[in-house]
Parts: structure tokens; sequence; C-alpha cells
């Protein structure tokens, strides 16, 4: 009764069936790695694009020339890490930091690590010497801000202006003053150990800033940056702790 009837009790139009399957699976595939070639093909268009977007942005502000070459301003912002290294070069070569003393120096770059920081919810405000350079900070981070729109780099204005919030300048400043921890922690309602993580993270902002002033050969601006490290590095905050280390 088995006669004709192909091996393993398939039947012809079973065959037929596995076949259509089959043909349909492969098309499938091919259909799939058709799309995918054509999707890494898209995302390399667009990262090409982002890329070139991004140099107009470098070259605009004056950190690359015409042929992509690295200026000089452009190498101080390749020591930042800790920051937003295009604004931070543009404050660099503006001279922003000439007029401040170290204390006020140390203070106000907690505006520049403040996006990585546990925000001050009832900030003070800043004291009057430190708002003359807040003002001037937000006015070239709003430059900054409109270069990237300029440059086709969708950038909300706003809110890349509020990155660099000032809630800590006061603290800060009254630290390299020579206020006690005791004193910083009534200032505010930040955890201790958010004071601590704060701090230390300017002073690595204020290395990076130190070997910025280095590649620019500017040698006054290293030496007050210096100081405000030596203001900032005190007591309990650089004490070693595993605490704190981790």
């Amino acid at each position: 009764s088995g006669a004709g009837r192909p091996a393993g009790g398939a039947t012809p139009a079973t065959l037929v069936e596995r076949e259509e399957r089959l043909s349909r699976k492969q098309l499938l595939q091919q259909q799939a790695a058709g799309l995918a070639t054509e999707a890494a093909g898209v995302a390399c268009d667009e990262f090409g694009e982002t890329v070139r977007r991004m140099q107009r942005v470098l070259l605009r502000l004056g950190l690359v020339d015409s042929e992509r070459v690295v200026l000089l301003k452009g190498r101080a912002a390749a020591e930042v890490d800790a920051s937003d290294e295009v604004l931070v070069a543009e404050l660099l070569y503006r001279g922003f930091f000439n007029e401040l003393s170290p204390a006020a120096a140390a203070a106000v770059c907690s505006c520049l690590v403040a996006a990585d920081m546990e925000k001050i919810k009832r900030p003070q405000t800043p004291l009057p010497a430190l708002q003359p350079p807040l003002a001037t900070l937000r006015e070239v981070a709003t430059e900054v801000a409109r270069v990237y729109t300029d440059a086709g780099i969708a950038t909300d204005e706003a809110e890349y202006v509020q990155r660099f919030d000032s809630g800590m300048v006061n603290m800060v400043h009254a630290w390299c003053e020579g206020a006690t921890f005791a004193e910083l922690c009534d200032s505010c309602e930040l955890f201790e150990g958010s004071i601590i993580r704060a701090i230390r993270r300017l002073s690595e902002l204020l290395d990076e800033l130190k070997s910025a002033a280095k590649a620019m050969g500017n040698d006054e601006l290293f030496s007050k940056l210096e100081e405000s490290c030596r203001l900032l590095r005190r007591d309990i905050v650089f004490a070693s702790s595993l605490y704190v280390e981790m």
C-alpha cells in the first residue's frame, strides 16, 4: 500500500508544502539581510552627517581650521573630560578666569560639573562678587548653544544653559575661604557624601583646566588654578576613605 510514496511516509502534497515554506523562509532571510544592510548604510550616513555638523561647530569656534587640523584652542579642549570641553575652551580663550581670584575661579567652575552632581533644591543667592562671572558664563553658554543649532545639531538653548547650575558656588567659595565641613553641611540640604563627591569632581576638572592652561602656554592661569586646587584640597573632603573612593 506504500508503493509510490516517498521515503519517510511524506506524501507529494506534504513535500510541496515544505518546499514552499522553505522558499518563503529563504526569501524572508534575503529580505532581512537586505534591510540590515540598508539600515547599516542609513546609520553610517547619519553618523557621518553628525560628524560633519560637529566639524562645523569646531570650525566656527576656532578649535580646528578649514583643513580640519586641530588648533591650539582644540588641543586645550582635548584636555577636558569632566565638563563640556567646547564651552570650557571658549571660556579659557575669552580670558574668563583672568580677573577671578583662585577661590572665585574654583567656585564658578562648580557650575561646569553641576550636570553630574546632585542639585541643591533651595540654593542661596550667589555672592555679589560671583554674579558677574556667572552672568558671563551663561552668556557664553548661550552663544555656544546657538552655534550648535546653526550647525544643525538640535540644541535646547535654555536646557543647555541650565546644565551649568550655580547652586554650589557659595558653598565652594566658602570652602576655599576656610569654612569647616560642618558649616558646608549646614549651608545646604545635601548629604555629606554628595558634597564630598561634588568637590572631588570639581578637583578633577581643575586638574584638567591646569593641563589646558599648560597646552595654551598660559603660565599665569596655570598658577592661579594650582592655587585653586590647593585651597580646595584639604580636610575631610580629601581624607583617604574606602567609602568616598568607591
